[in-house]
């Protein structure tokens, strides 16, 4: 017999897997409200797959308890019908990068190309600010009470390039957004659609297949049958079982693609203007230059490379302030 969401449990390979029905009229009804299963339905079987672990009375999950109710991996996620049309605005179309020759050097310079910073704001800053070509480091010399802070926020806007994908999109086409297949290429392709009604479970997708979650909010995304394994597929290739997930095949992430393009960033020293006691370069007949320079390289000689922030260790790529009274 087969389990009512898993299938035939020949095709799963556990032979700890063991089938269960309703022992009683209250129970049965508890099952169908869990499975929202109409009245009419009596012959229900599922198996252990289905129930927490605190529903057994043994350790190997093989007995269950009285009045016990299933209440996970209670979907099985059906292929997409094809007749059906999903309307998507021209605005949630996201170009993708063909992955069948997918280039690392070039899905990381599209990511470069794609990403734009923001500088202090030079506005406030024209007349105060002192400009210094030092390898690696920009000193700034500015007032004590400017408003101007640094944005280093670089990169964060979203970029319109996504390397996870196979085709470049068009209006009302299905495809998978793993490799890029598609009934239209493939008779044999089933496309399922990630599970966006089940917050959970597309949670789960997303993770599994290393997909940026923010990135798909307005549109539908499907996974093929290639990607899942076999035991996760339903005899006749039309289900997903609840408890598989796209996990194979994968191609590059866009997260691992991204930390291996972006140089690392080098912090940025601004020296402030310290009014109280003023001495300027003048009086100290000292060569402005020369001393920012110097400045800087004795600071970045002795302040340490990396820090231990929440528990990871990060390279310091902030802005770091000094006051003085020399300007």
């Amino acid at each position: 017999m087969n389990c009512y969401i898993c299938g035939d449990l020949a095709q799963i390979e556990d032979a700890n897997l063991v089938l269960f029905s309703p022992p009683d009229d209250e129970t049965l009804s508890k099952w169908r409200e869990v499975l929202q299963f109409d009245e009419n339905t009596t012959d229900i079987m599922l198996c252990n797959m289905h129930f927490e672990k605190d529903a057994f009375a043994d350790e190997d999950c093989t007995i269950l308890n009285e009045n016990a109710t299933p209440t996970i991996n209670l979907v099985a996620i059906e292929a997409i019908d094809e007749s059906m049309v999903i309307e998507e605005d021209d605005d949630d179309i996201i170009e993708e990068i063909d992955t069948s020759n997918l280039d690392m050097a070039a899905a990381q310079a599209a990511i470069l190309n794609t990403e734009k910073s923001t500088p202090i704001d030079a506005k406030l800053m024209e007349e105060n600010t002192i400009y210094l070509d030092l390898p690696g480091v920009e000193i700034k010399s500015e007032p004590e009470d400017s408003d101007a802070e640094e944005n280093n926020e670089a990169g964060n806007k979203a970029s319109n390039t996504d390397p996870i994908g196979g085709v470049e999109p068009r209006l009302n086409y299905k495809y998978c957004i793993l490799c890029g297949d598609s009934t239209d290429k493939n008779s044999e392709c089933r496309l399922f659609v990630f599970p966006k009604q089940i917050p959970q479970l597309y949670k789960k997708w997303i993770n599994a297949s290393g997909l940026e979650i923010n990135k798909y909010l307005k549109r539908d995304i499907y996974s093929c049958q290639k990607h899942f394994p076999k035991e996760g597929l339903s005899d006749n290739k039309n289900f997903i079982k609840s408890w598989a997930t796209p996990m194979l095949h994968l191609p590059p992430s866009i997260s691992e693609l991204r930390k291996a393009s972006i140089p690392p960033k080098k912090p940025t020293i601004v020296i402030q203007k310290q009014e109280r006691n003023k001495r300027t370069s003048g009086d100290l007949r000292l060569d402005i230059d020369s001393y920012s320079k110097t400045f800087a390289r004795i600071v970045m000689e002795k302040i340490p490379k990396k820090i231990v922030y929440n528990g990871e260790e990060k390279a310091i790529t902030k802005t770091l302030v000094f006051k003085s009274n020399f300007f």
